[in-house]
């Protein structure tokens, strides 16, 4: 059996889509691009994968996209996806591009590897602007698939290995810093207003919460297999900064957070004992937002930090609850991947806190 990579030919684009199609969960099927070009992997006259790209003109600087990236379930963990990787990355260099841009979800393990060993490297928002400008980083950034890419990752690779590895993101303290400080977002109305009474409270709520995820985390990172974990904060979901502030003044849109973060192991294996020790770390994430939700409604006068903090503590519970990859990032898809039993327990648990229990009461 011999691998040929090569263009996609003249009709084959439903057929890249439907192959894509069965490579992804819902509802990341729905959201298959249309190619504008792509390359193809076969086998025996068999389409086996493929890779959709393009390039385009931003500020002056040609930039590559490797934008869409799939193997058909029947041939993963042949090295296929590498070696797609590896011949679009070439080809768009070949090309004359200045820099090329992908995201991908934080626990697409053999994603991250693929583009790690062709040289790319997770990036920041600022890393992208020094490159394309301020005007074109927010245009690709925001303006795109990336901008609602809730807990992916930007990955850029430069023409040289040195200028690629100084625009690597950094992970560790600063990331958590940053993910402390995305609670700000929601206060934005009483900064704004009068209602200056319930910040101090507000504050103390959201930040204990935020860090409350980042400890609980940790101490599951600490029952899992002996790995080295960071923390780093997904740059995905750009776009979701302007309706959090939104929801901050309209209270009929609810509240929205625009980014996750999480811990990480620093070395990335596609097997079941890493896929374990991610869902036990996301498990730990539940427990301190089902023990402040339960003393919302069970205590007869809660604190007010805990009143304050009950709307994102709801939003991140039923978040959890979907088992869909769009949502994996917020931990419920990990859970239900590694044993469906616990994650119906803690799923029903939160349900009824948020929906049920109040209306019991």
């Amino acid at each position: 059996m011999e691998l040929i990579i090569r263009n996609m030919r003249p009709g084959e684009t439903q057929a890249s889509r439907k192959l894509a199609g069965r490579a992804f969960g819902f509802p990341e099927r729905l959201l298959i691009p249309q190619p504008k070009e792509a390359l193809i992997a076969e086998i025996d006259d068999e389409m086996v994968g493929g890779m959709y790209y393009y390039s385009k003109i931003v500020s002056g600087k040609k930039l590559g996209y490797a934008s869409f990236f799939f193997v058909g379930p029947a041939h993963k963990g042949k090295g296929i996806g590498g070696k797609l990787c590896k011949a679009t990355t070439d080809l768009l260099w070949e090309q004359g591009c200045d820099l090329i841009l992908t995201y991908v979800r934080d626990d697409n393990v053999p994603s991250w590897g693929a583009f790690e060993n062709c040289g790319y490297v997770r990036t920041t928002f600022p890393e992208v602007a020094k490159t394309i400008g301020l005007a074109g980083a927010v245009r690709e950034c925001v303006f795109s698939m990336f901008g609602i890419a809730l807990g992916h990752d930007l990955y850029m690779a430069l023409p040289t290995e040195i200028a690629t590895k100084r625009a690597e993101k950094k992970d560790g303290l600063g990331q958590i810093a940053l993910f402390l400080l995305l609670p700000f977002l929601f206060l934005a109305h009483g900064f704004l207003t009068a209602d200056r009474n319930a910040l101090p409270p507000a504050i103390l709520g959201l930040l204990a919460i935020f860090l409350g995820l980042v400890v609980f985390a940790w101490l599951g990172t600490r029952v899992s297999a002996r790995r080295k974990w960071r923390f780093r904060l997904n740059n995905g979901g750009f776009a979701w900064g302007p309706i959090t502030l939104l929801s901050s003044f309209v209270p009929m849109f609810g509240i929205f957070v625009p980014m996750n973060g999480s811990w990480y192991p620093e070395r990335y294996e596609n097997t079941k004992a890493f896929w374990r020790d991610l869902a036990i770390t996301s498990l730990f994430t539940w427990l301190p937002l089902l023990a402040a939700m339960a003393a919302v409604r069970l205590l007869p006068e809660p604190h007010q930090i805990l009143r304050e903090a009950s709307g994102i503590v709801g939003m991140f519970l039923v978040l959890r609850c979907f088992p869909f990859s769009a949502l994996g990032p917020y931990g419920g898809e990990r859970v239900w991947r590694w044993n469906k039993a616990v994650w119906a327990v803690l799923a029903a648990a939160g349900l009824f806190l948020v929906y049920v229990l109040p209306r019991i009461l």
